[in-house]
């Protein structure tokens, strides 16, 4: 049986927040396409924009096992099809303000038991 000796967590921190980052990544690479120069920002469309959260779960997935991948999004919006290489390094330099908050509740959780993390096997 396992005790529990203490919890936390962040309510703010999840898969959605990175979610939110590829979302932003496949929208700038979209808006800086030479079809798209001088068009409106594709978030402003709310069918795209649902669109690319459903890729972007597909993303993480892919990403977490591999160092790249193709992102391809046939006809985004305006018949353009979103088309680029996304590298795991990119992906992951984005989510730098994520990953420091990781280690928090943890570190904070430790705190409550009254224990280290050299205490813990």
């Amino acid at each position: 049986m396992v005790e529990i000796l203490s919890e936390t967590w962040d309510r703010t921190l999840g898969g959605g927040e990175f979610d939110d980052v590829l979302v932003n990544i496949m929208a700038d690479e979209f808006n800086g396409m030479k079809e798209r120069k001088g068009k409106e920002d594709v978030r402003k469309n709310i069918r795209a924009v649902k669109r690319l959260y459903k890729e972007a779960s597909k993303v993480k997935e892919t990403l977490s096992a591999n160092k790249n991948m193709i992102i391809k999004v046939p006809e985004l919006l305006d018949y353009v099809t979103l088309k680029f290489k996304l590298e795991r390094t990119f992906f992951e330099q984005k989510c730098d303000h994520l990953f420091s908050r990781v280690a928090a509740p943890a570190q904070e959780a430790l705190k409550k038991a009254g224990l280290k993390a050299s205490d813990i096997d």
